[in-house]
């Protein structure tokens, strides 16, 4: 993140916890407010202040002892209030902490009044605090998800680094084969060495590369077709915990790279693998609408913890089960970044029978939404019925 970008964050948070603070101007006695928070990016603990007496704010001498009595009364401050030395302005008397719930103890919001304050107002104030750490926690939380797609982006970096590196070489020993001769073997394998060294280079830029073609300007794609040669790949893993794999008889037909498009559905369904029961269904449908496609894989199981929902697609996260490999919580996160990158959305719930739902909505292009569908000759339409793939 770009130290522009955090100087604006930083002064959009202080307005905004400024604004929270507002509310206090019901509560007249109250002449100013601190709240002192960390701060992620600095690594440091911040104040912001509002000061809502005009003799307040134009004693520099008087808010420079306002912080000191601060920094003193915290390792105390839950056994408020204070008393203020008068050398801070003549309506400042009391000093009140009040500890930010959910956050920890060195965050505070305090308020200086004139007078002690009586219960329903201590209340109001404990509401503002409420407030407060509620819009702390989603910005530090935030900070956090963006720290760690910052370093999911240099390790993905690295890694296309190194491979563009040693596929370099590789080709550079395939060019030394080429000049010499050669049996029909021979050519055949260096000839199958050559298209998978392209197909690699391809898809490291189609993974790690900008989206440069518009979505309509991408391939057609059956759906129904991709889904069944991804899922052949994972039969092993199927049939070791006896799961039946059930797609619906008919296709539906994206604009998409299908290369991302797989890494979609090998996510997906190797998520639904790791947390479904031994036995269970693992069930992938999807249907048309007038502007959209959902694409829908539910899996028997647990469910999800209600934390999980908001973090599930966040980078690191992870809540695959002892003993199947805890991974880097990086499958969902590309799931994510893949079909927000298409134009569409990703979501999950549980179900109320059991388990749980990944949803996925991708928009149709132009040819779909006109009612045309693809015509191809018989011989071309997939066949294959991969509906209990590993009973």
């Amino acid at each position: 993140m770009t130290s522009q970008s955090t100087l604006r964050e930083s002064v959009a948070l202080q307005e905004s916890l400024k604004c929270l603070l507002s509310p206090g101007l019901a509560i007249p006695v109250i002449v100013a407010y601190v709240v002192r928070f960390y701060d992620p990016h600095s690594r440091q603990y911040k104040l912001v202040k509002q000061i809502l007496d005009p003799q307040l704010q134009q004693t520099s001498a008087g808010l420079k002892q306002l912080e000191e009595t601060i920094e003193a009364v915290l390792p105390a401050a839950s056994s408020g209030p204070f008393k203020m030395s008068q050398g801070n302005a003549h309506s400042a008397q009391w000093l009140y902490p009040v500890a930010l719930p959910g956050l920890p103890a060195e965050n505070h919001l305090f308020a200086i009044t004139n007078t002690l304050l009586i219960p329903s107002q201590a209340n109001y104030l404990q509401a503002i605090a409420e407030a407060i750490a509620n819009h702390l926690k989603v910005w530090q939380q935030q900070h956090s998800y963006q720290t760690k797609t910052a370093e999911l982006e240099e390790i993905l970096g690295s890694v296309e680094h190194q491979v563009r590196q040693s596929v370099g070489l590789v080709n550079l020993y395939l060019s030394l084969l080429e000049g010499q001769p050669l049996d029909a073997q021979g050519q055949t394998v260096t000839d199958n060495l050559r298209t998978t060294v392209s197909e690699i280079v391809d898809r490291l830029t189609t993974i790690l590369g900008p989206q440069e073609s518009p979505i309509n300007a991408l391939p057609l794609v059956d759906l129904r077709q991709l889904v069944s040669d991804r899922g052949r790949a994972f039969k092993p893993s199927l049939q070791a915990k006896q799961l039946t794999l059930e797609l619906p008889s008919e296709t539906a037909w994206l604009q998409t790279d299908p290369h991302q498009m797989g890494q979609v559905i090998d996510n997906l369904l190797c998520n639904a693998i790791a947390f479904s029961p031994q036995g269970g269904v693992i069930e992938w449908t999807w249907d048309v609408f007038d502007s959209e496609v959902l694409m829908q894989i539910t899996a028997q199981g647990p469910g999800m913890p209600p934390s999980a929902m908001r973090a599930i697609f966040q980078p690191g996260y992870t809540q695959r089960p002892q003993g199947q490999g805890q991974g880097q919580g990086l499958g969902l996160a590309i799931i994510n970044k893949i079909v927000r990158e298409h134009g569409g959305r990703v979501w999950a719930n549980n179900l109320t029978r059991g388990g749980a739902q990944f949803s996925v909505i991708f928009p149709q292009t132009q040819i779909l939404q006109s009612g045309l569908s693809p015509s191809l000759p018989p011989e071309q339409l997939p066949e294959c019925d991969y509906s209990r793939a590993a009973c």
